[in-house]
């Protein structure tokens, strides 16, 4: 559609003659004729008084054209040269505006789902660990696995007493956790003040997996931010094209 076609279009719409339209703008009958027919580019005077004797907008004038066609028929009249750098600025501010933003979203993507798919921030596999007893802070961290190497020098009755004391100081506790402390660590008794520790021991039966949701949370915002980055882009581009 050209700008004499849409003027054109509103005259009929207000079911106006050419000659009530050309007597309201000042201007010939004639002359209206050959800007309806695109024949001639109206001044920027002439252009204002047109649009308002249709009781258009600018941003109403233009909105059924082409830009390509604005852009290079158009731009001559001042007004809609005007019109056209502030919307062209507008655009580009929020072309950069949607790229940033899309280039987060997607930057953030991968990241989201390869953490959640491979569980490697918040794990679902379980270990493990068993701990004898406490130990003194002065006792090998490994006492109670190594006692009876000590009890080789001992005399039966000695051996015997030990066995007995390290049978009676047994106390078996078991943990499960989702963070891989080792083959083995040991860690200060709260409220011994240093004086007791346990040492703990990795055990070989694997613990069963435990589903954790948030890994599945994980994927589903990685999902929904490369989309959102994609359309972002693909808005991006539209607006570029409009240009």
């Amino acid at each position: 559609m050209t700008l004499g076609e849409r003027l054109k279009q509103r005259r009929n719409e207000l079911d106006l003659s050419q000659p009530a339209l050309a007597e309201r703008m000042g201007i010939e009958q004639s002359f209206l004729s050959k800007l309806e027919n695109d024949r001639s580019l109206p001044s920027n005077d002439t252009f204002r008084g047109w649009i308002a004797a249709l009781n258009l907008s600018l941003a109403e004038t233009l909105e059924p054209l082409e830009m390509s066609y604005i852009h290079s028929k158009l731009r001559p009249i001042a007004d809609i040269e005007q019109y056209v750098s502030k919307n062209s600025a507008r655009q580009l501010k929020e072309r950069q505006r949607l790229f940033r933003v899309s280039a987060i979203a997607l930057a953030l993507a991968f990241p989201l789902f390869y953490s959640g798919f491979t569980a490697n921030v918040f794990p679902e596999h379980r270990y493990e660990y068993m701990s004898y007893g406490t130990i003194n802070f002065d006792e090998s961290k490994d006492i109670y696995r190594n006692w009876r190497t000590s009890s080789v020098s001992m005399t039966r009755d000695e051996a015997n007493a030990l066995s007995e004391q390290m049978t009676r100081r047994l106390q078996e506790q078991y943990i499960l956790t989702f963070e891989n402390r080792g083959s083995q660590y040991s860690e200060e008794i709260e409220g011994s003040d240093g004086a007791l520790y346990r040492t703990w021991y990795l055990q070989p039966s694997q613990a069963p997996t435990v589903h954790r949701p948030i890994n599945g949370l994980l994927q589903g915002f990685g999902l929904a931010f490369a989309v959102f980055g994609i359309l972002g882009l693909w808005r991006e581009r539209k607006l570029y094209v409009r240009r």
